[in-house]
């Protein structure tokens, strides 16, 4: 970097605009200079920065989360409503698959013709506590590292484009099937499918309690994602032996916003962006990171 005259003697995290400047430009200014920086120095330097007034403008939240309180704030409209009144929210919004394949019977029944917003607006309802907390909590460890590879609007457009090919996925390989499929599950898994192909040799730490003792463990992300694949996979296969009007999980939804994650995931890549390490080589979950 370079300056001219009195400014080059002031600090960096002096020449920055009050108005306009982040804590994320200031620690960009301040990491870029030529000479070495004493990063605990650098801290310091921002609190003082903060405190005065400086860089106060908050962080923007990134895609993920915002899609979590979009969730949840439709969540919480499912639990205002009767028991009625969801069922028809479910049935309208939710994916039926037999109302694309039998366009007969979805007009014998009353659905809307071609109530194709189902395949998107299905992602944003959940059948329960257990099942938007599952859901949110996955996309919130997975979410972020996905969205930082990808940026926010990238990741936005990614995550629907995997929720909705889940949904054809589901619709294909249960075509009889009159009962709604709701839930962000396809689309999350679109989102496993981008990290297991952006952060293979990641770690990650499992909790496994044992009679209320919890106990945790590193597994590499790779192992854990493949795993969680075939799972789905053998799970899918053996629901299609079965009843095809039994509600349960949709596992093929799973499968393919899996693989169309896996498949999609590099061309919504953010080109011009730094590598981490936990993306190019072998880390442990618990081992401080080089600062």
């Amino acid at each position: 970097m370079t300056a001219f005259g009195a400014e080059a003697a002031q600090p960096a995290y002096q020449r920055l605009n009050p108005e306009r400047s982040t804590g994320v430009e200031i620690f960009a200014i301040w990491e870029s200079q030529s000479q070495p920086v004493d990063r605990a120095d650098a801290i310091t330097k921002y609190q003082d920065v903060s405190n005065s007034g400086l860089g106060s403008e908050p962080l923007r939240a990134g895609s993920y989360a915002r899609l979590i309180s979009h969730k949840r704030g439709v969540f919480f409209f499912e639990l205002m409503l009767p028991r009625h009144g969801l069922e028809q929210l479910f049935y309208l919004f939710g994916l039926v698959p037999a109302g694309f394949i039998h366009p007969d019977w979805a007009a014998y029944v009353g659905f809307p013709a071609d109530a194709y917003w189902s395949i998107l607006t299905h992602q944003f309802l959940h059948g329960g506590w257990f099942h938007i907390i599952a859901n949110m909590w996955t996309l919130w460890i997975f979410g972020d590292n996905v969205e930082d590879r990808m940026g926010s609007l990238r990741f936005a457009i990614f995550y629907l484009l995997c929720g909705s090919i889940a949904g054809v996925t589901q619709v294909l390989t249960n075509p009889d099937s009159t009962l709604p499929s709701v839930g962000a599950s396809g689309a999350i898994a679109g989102v496993l499918g981008a990290y297991l192909m952006f952060f293979p040799t990641a770690r990650l730490i499992l909790l496994f309690p044992v009679f209320f003792f919890p106990f945790f463990f590193e597994v590499p992300a790779v192992l854990y994602l493949v795993l969680w694949f075939l799972i789905q996979l053998f799970s899918g296969v053996a629901a299609l032996a079965g009843p095809q009007e039994v509600g349960g999980i949709a596992w093929w939804a799973h499968v393919g916003g899996f693989v169309s994650g896996v498949l999609l995931c590099r061309l919504f890549v953010h080109r011009r962006r730094q590598w981490q390490p936990d993306e190019y080589g072998l880390e442990w979950a618990w081992e401080q990171r080089p600062r």
